[in-house]
């Protein structure tokens, strides 16, 4: 896309304009939604890590709706890492759609 745009034979004032228009209807919202994509993957890995800990660590590990409960310190020193971790990359996925939606709605 770009190797295209760079080879457009273009007067310099209507190049400006057009490389203008270009970045923000094409290149800022690509941008935006890679940004996004990888921010989703990076919390579906976390999300994964969590249910895989907890799977792995039935016996000692309670789910009850959003309450997770660990029976002995190390399982709950784990499970809170896990869970802070899995926190901070759901907050960096909703930085990157508002991020995402600002590009969109030109805001």
């Amino acid at each position: 896309m770009n190797a295209e745009r760079g080879v457009l034979q273009q007067p310099d004032d209507l190049k400006a304009v057009y490389n203008t228009a270009f970045d923000k209807l094409i290149t800022a919202p690509v941008q935006a939604m890679i940004a996004s994509d990888k921010a989703l993957l990076d919390l579906t890995d976390s999300s994964m890590q969590l249910a895989d800990y907890i799977n792995d660590h039935r016996g000692k590990v309670t789910v009850a709706g959003s309450q997770i409960r660990a029976n002995d310190a190390k399982t709950l020193a784990e499970v809170n890492a896990l869970i802070k971790a899995h926190q901070e990359v759901m907050k960096r996925f909703q930085d990157a759609q508002r991020a995402g939606q600002r590009v969109t709605n030109g805001s």
